[in-house]
């Protein structure tokens, strides 16, 4: 299992496109890997500083450097994390970062396919959040939101959307590790290819 850090050049059109259509960031993240990344379980998440835009990408192997060279990154470094579970466990408290689309089902009116709405206030994103972690084996001990709404547009030839993206901070224990570590693997929430459900972890 592999964290790997790349910067992406925003003047590269590879790179420059898919900051624009997470679709197409989807592809590339894919691209990245042998035989377009078959084979491949991956999660990522955009995080633009003042100076530099990051992908944040983890994955079961290394992705390859020139391979990401083509597609408008450089690959800063990679690291095996294989061993966090063995680290971390019952107990363990973690600052956690994730980007995700806190949402509920909602019927449609005239009896179709439910669809998923964003939940609005922020304090029962926070819910929805515990609600995770009872699933996911943490619980929530701080949860913040440190910054406004991302809108990310999906770009799609049957017609595109747009998804808001919110960063939910804060502090998590983790109660049962190997249930936490499996989920944390497959990510949190849903949009996934989309570079939501990674949560960064720290001390």
């Amino acid at each position: 299992m592999y964290l790997s850090k790349i910067l992406l050049d925003p003047m590269h059109p590879s790179a420059r496109q898919a900051l624009r259509d997470r679709q197409d960031m989807h592809r590339n993240v894919l691209r990245f890997f042998p035989d377009d990344g078959l084979q491949e379980s991956v999660l990522y998440r955009v995080v633009e500083t003042k100076y530099e835009i990051q992908l944040i990408v983890l994955s079961n192997s290394q992705p390859d450097a020139d391979r990401i060279l083509s597609f408008g990154g450089k690959l800063s470094s990679t690291s095996d994390i294989s061993s966090l579970p063995d680290l971390y466990k019952e107990g363990a408290v973690l600052r956690f970062s994730l980007l995700a689309c806190p949402s509920k089902k909602v019927a449609a009116a005239d009896g179709g396919n439910s669809r998923r709405v964003l939940i609005r206030e922020p304090g029962k994103r926070a819910e929805w959040l515990s609600r995770q972690g009872q699933k996911y084996g943490f619980s929530v001990l701080e949860c913040n939101e440190p910054s406004a709404a991302q809108r990310l547009r999906i770009g799609r030839k049957s017609g595109g959307f747009d998804l808001n993206a919110i960063d939910l901070s804060g502090v998590l224990r983790i109660d049962d590790a190997a249930l936490f570590w499996v989920s944390w693997r497959k990510g949190i929430g849903p949009e996934k290819a989309y570079g939501l459900g990674l949560m960064l972890l720290s001390r």
